[in-house]
């Protein structure tokens, strides 16, 4: 009889073992463990993120009943409650950053870059609020805690590029600023990223930005642009210049001519200003790619809906960031699956619903997602025997 792997053995195949163990090698992160290594720490918690798991001792008891996956996936015994908590908390997270990246540069292996998007990425953070008690280390606003997540997300290929993980009184702004920008991407960003300086890093990068204004951002008109009729909400089109002076009189760093759009948004009272250093796309296409900003709230409501991103596994902010960015490599292997031909149609959700309930099915992937024939109606006989059986 042909060996048929389980669901996830199929889905975890996307990262080598040897690519695994050389990053471990690279890190030390298996050095003098002798029990549960970084590789099995990995599978007990990508299950977790698959199945939704919500405590150890619940992963513990549903890990351990299907032992006779062990040999298959490369675990090497059944894992115990302390002895996960003492790896969520020892073991180093920056293997997991680079096994994140790692994936992150698979998903990216090949994809064509479409025209309209511009080779766009949507810049944002979004803030989980932790329990003060338990979570003491992640120190946030008026006495709460909590951690953001800070957040490159690629508009294409629509898996998020960078991730870092830090408390939630830290500045969105702070973090964009020490990111490294890809020359000719265009970078889309709210309101959270006004910053004159932050402008100018990125046009002195080579790379176009996408940005809302302020309600009472002042510029002045240095050109005006033609509307078109057929583009209604297109309300202006401007290229403005900045006050060269600040507040305190300090110097404003960008002095360059900037493109200012007034865009009217359905169900919305007051229009949205948006700013650009593109002074060559249309008016229309570049409000539209802002309104796909959108995408990366969508995408932050997904994966607290669906994936461990709220309730953790261990309080230290090691465990946490595991935690996290194993739920980010679980997205991606999701989202690797639905770019395949046959799975191009079905919702990311109905991916992951179907994938949680038979993640330990021996059954292979296409057949998970086929509705199996009806069964076959069973013959009507009239034979002497059946007569006399009933008389």
């Amino acid at each position: 009889m042909r060996f048929q792997d389980s669901v996830f053995n199929q889905l975890i195949k996307v990262i080598p073992r040897y690519q695994f163990d050389r990053l471990a090698d690279k890190y030390k992160a298996d050095f003098r463990v002798r029990k549960l290594g970084c590789w099995e720490l990995f599978l007990c918690l990508l299950y977790a993120q698959f199945t939704g798991r919500r405590s150890l001792r619940d992963l513990e008891l549903n890990f351990n009943a299907n032992r006779r996956h062990f040999y298959h996936l490369g675990c090497r015994s059944e894992i115990r409650r302390s002895t996960l908590a003492d790896a969520n908390n020892t073991r180093p997270a920056v293997l997991f950053e680079a096994l994140f990246q790692w994936v992150v540069a698979m998903g990216l292996k090949g994809k064509q870059k479409s025209q309209a998007d511009q080779m766009a990425s949507l810049v944002d953070a979004s803030t989980v609020v932790l329990n003060k008690t338990r979570f003491g280390w992640a120190t946030g606003h008026k006495g709460k805690s909590g951690i953001k997540l800070h957040t490159v997300y690629d508009l294409d290929a629509e898996i998020p590029t960078y991730f870092e993980i830090t408390e939630a009184r830290k500045s969105d702004l702070t973090t964009a600023k020490k990111l490294t920008y890809e020359s000719g991407r265009t970078y889309v960003c709210d309101r959270a990223y006004y910053d004159f300086q932050f402008w100018r890093d990125l046009d002195e990068a080579g790379c176009w930005f996408v940005i809302r204004l302020k309600k009472n951002s002042p510029t002045q008109i240095h050109r005006r642009r033609r509307v078109f009729k057929k583009d209604r909400h297109i309300l202006s089109d401007n290229e403005v210049l900045l006050n060269q002076r600040m507040a305190r009189s300090r110097k404003n760093p960008y002095n360059k001519p900037l493109r200012e759009i007034t865009v009217r948004v359905e169900g919305q009272k007051d229009p949205i200003r948006i700013v650009t250093n593109d002074l060559k796309s249309q008016a229309r296409d570049i409000a539209d790619l802002y309104k796909k900003r959108w995408q990366i709230e969508l995408f932050f409501k997904w994966i607290k809906q669906n994936l461990k991103i709220k309730t953790f596994l261990g309080t230290s902010e090691n465990a946490v960031k595991i935690q996290i960015l194993v739920a980010m490599i679980a997205f991606i292997l999701l989202r690797l699956l639905n770019r395949r031909p046959f799975f191009k149609d079905i919702p990311l959700l109905t991916l992951a619903r179907l994938i949680e309930t038979s993640l330990m099915r021996r059954i292979s992937l296409l057949d998970l997602f086929v509705t199996p024939p009806p069964d076959p109606p069973h013959p009507v006989t009239n034979s002497p025997q059946e007569v006399l059986a009933f008389a």
